[in-house]
């Protein structure tokens, strides 16, 4: 008990002192100003949070289906060290957003949404994901995930795993469907800013479409969040418990519906009772459970530094550590296997130790504030500052995930992919917007 106390003490410290450094900058939560993008960072917290307290409060052996390998009496100990590592994360990302990430003032952003090159960029971005998502069904061996297991009867998490293994759809690539679906979930949005109702369902449909592809069970839902936030960011609006109240009347039974609807094509005879107990086991602890067994067990031997290099996996058939730690503690079957869920800290420790661990929430903080600043420029250069104030900080954000590993930061590998696949679209953009000028041109003479 007072373990999970002590816990629950270094988490709100940890918030608080986010919170309060973030002022005036582009993560701070000002629901007036609209400035709510950082809330993606406070969800991902939750899913850290959580399992600690879950963890020393319930004990390992509520669990041991899912972290095979931690003891009890490891449990205090890894939670301290996930616990300070996130809190130096969140003070290093803090720091530096005061220097280099001022905030945006909600005027301009209003403003900006009113661009047209806005809503070509928009619609490029929108028809490439569904060209790619189609071809790749018809040529490339890929499944709708979502779709196909209502059709085969299926289950959704072997079609995930077919896609995985068998398409011939490289995942880097399929990462423009991922990028799709963020696009038109925050277009979705701005139209409801707009009252353009009848666009909205079909941009959010769209959105969904995309985002159920890969038959994950988070990017639906996150769809939905997207486009509230990404309202509440055009719009701002003044917070009160009514209001709170009334969105999570609303809001929570539909992802709950949601994920009972995804959930039942994993597992058969679904009841609220299993979903439950899915939702605290997977969604709760799961989410940490890398870290418990990366600091329980022997350090994994393998060249899992080459998953920080950028485009390694071309030149080298190498396994990255999350997928070497899946095979450790799971023993699957490579083809049956993804990847074991975890915080930073666990790739980094399988990198490079106890060195590397102590150095990472550094690395990350550093890394995460320039990746927001290059992206930012990048979009600005490329498309217009309205598309970059509206579209550049949440795209990072959601490609960037602090519970998806350690690789993607130290050399920006996972920013690379980002600009290599927004430039494809620039590319198709520019052409767009090259057209349309000649046929003004034509029109007025």
């Amino acid at each position: 008990m007072i373990e999970t106390f002590v816990i629950l003490i270094g988490l709100l410290t940890s918030i608080f002192i986010f919170y309060y450094f973030t002022k005036k900058t582009v993560l701070e939560i000002n629901f007036k100003n609209g400035s709510v993008w950082s809330l993606l960072i406070y969800r991902e917290l939750l899913f850290i949070y959580l399992p600690l307290l879950l963890l020393n409060y319930y004990g390992i052996s509520k669990f041991s289906e899912i972290i095979l390998f931690a003891k009890d009496k490891d449990i205090f100990w890894i939670s301290l060290v996930s616990l300070v590592s996130i809190f130096l994360f969140l003070l290093t990302l803090a720091i530096f957003s005061k220097v280099l990430l001022p905030s945006i003032d909600l005027e301009y952003k209003q403003s900006a949404i009113k661009n047209r090159e806005l809503v070509i960029f928009v619609n490029t971005f929108v028809f490439l994901g569904l060209f790619l998502l189609v071809f790749s069904i018809f040529f490339l061996n890929y499944k709708h995930a979502l779709i196909e297991s209502i059709i085969s009867d299926s289950s959704i998490l072997q079609i995930r795993l077919s896609n995985t293994h068998n398409s011939y759809l490289p995942s880097q690539i399929q990462y423009l469907i991922v990028m799709s679906y963020v696009v038109a979930s925050i277009y979705s949005g701005i139209l409801l800013v707009l009252k353009k109702y009848l666009k909205l369902i079909i941009y959010l449909s769209i959105s969904l479409l995309l985002a159920s592809a890969a038959g994950d069970k988070a990017p639906l839902i996150f769809s939905i969040m997207l486009f509230f936030i990404s309202y509440t960011y055009i719009k701002g609006i003044n917070i009160s418990f009514s209001k709170v109240f009334f969105t999570l009347l609303v809001y929570l039974p539909i992802i709950y519906m949601l994920l009972f609807f995804i959930v039942s094509l994993q597992i058969s005879e679904l009841t609220i009772e299993k979903l439950n107990i899915f939702l605290v086991e997977r969604l709760g602890v799961g989410q940490m459970a890398g870290v418990f067994e990366t600091l329980s067990i022997p350090k994994l031997e393998g060249e899992f530094y080459l998953h920080c290099i950028p485009f390694a996996s071309l030149f080298n058939n190498y396994i990255p550590y999350d997928k070497a730690l899946m095979l450790f503690t799971e023993s699957y079957n490579f083809e049956q296997m993804g990847v074991k869920n975890s915080m930073f800290i666990s790739e980094a420790y399988g990198i490079g130790g106890w060195s590397l661990l102590v150095l990472s929430p550094f690395i990350m903080g550093l890394s995460y504030v320039l990746g927001i600043k290059v992206m930012f420029i990048y979009m600005k250069l490329f498309f217009n500052r309205n598309i970059a104030v509206i579209f550049s900080l949440p795209m990072y954000i959601t490609s960037s995930s602090i519970t998806g590993g350690f690789s993607s930061f130290p050399f920006f590998k996972g920013l690379i992919l980002n600009i290599i696949l927004i430039s494809f679209v620039w590319f198709i953009y520019k052409i767009i917007i090259f057209l349309k000028k000649i046929n003004l041109r034509r029109e007025m003479y």
